[in-house]
């Protein structure tokens, strides 16, 4: 039996959603109804990389070197204090730097159009989006242990023409999210269907 999809069909997804907050180029009468971004599974290897840069420090004042002097021992304490403070100043902005590449790179969609997000420093980021209409298709992919267990993956959205396509990438739960696409993709046609008969 096919699925009928009506006006309600959206407002439940909105509904069904925490509230989504507004974004930069948001207009009065768009909706958001998902907004993602990359899995936080995916930040492990870098929180992983910082712990092992925090705990070098300590490591390096038992290491022995000629003579059996420990490294902290052939450095005076300024220096030390100096080469400590550097270090952990790398570290705090290497592990925030990470953190705003995925808090900030985001896919939205509205109940007009796929926004795309893709944040790359404090002083530049670049936004894409496409209207409902020009989707053609939508598919998602899952691949590897990790993805599968977790329930993460990419979700590509074919655009028509010479628009170009979209890619969320290491989404959580990407099948839902393909759904919910193409529910929004059939109530967007039906409607302009109905318009089109005068209905």
């Amino acid at each position: 039996m096919t699925r009928r999809f009506t006006a309600s069909t959206i407002e439940a997804m909105m509904a069904s959603e925490k509230h989504l907050p507004h974004f930069e180029t948001q207009t009065l009468d768009e909706e958001v109804i998902i907004l993602e971004r990359a899995h936080f599974f995916t930040n492990v290897w870098w929180i992983i990389l910082v712990i092992i840069f925090i705990i070098i420090p300590p490591v390096l004042k038992l290491v022995p070197l000629e003579g059996g002097v420990p490294f902290d021992f052939s450095l005076s304490g300024g220096t030390q204090f100096i080469l400590t403070l550097s270090w952990y100043l790398f570290v705090f902005a290497f592990a925030f730097q990470r953190f705003l590449l995925w808090y900030f790179n985001i896919y939205i969609v509205t109940n007009k159009r796929v926004v795309d997000i893709d944040f790359v420093n404090l002083f530049y980021k670049q936004i894409s989006s496409t209207i409902i209409a020009n989707i053609q298709d939508v598919t998602h992919r899952r691949g590897g242990v990790a993805q599968l267990f977790l329930n993460y993956g990419d979700v590509f959205i074919q655009t028509a023409g010479t628009n170009p396509n979209f890619e969320f990438h290491l989404v959580g739960n990407p099948n839902k999210i393909s759904k919910k696409l193409i529910s929004i993709l059939h109530l967007h046609k039906s409607g302009h269907q109905g318009k089109k008969h005068g209905l």
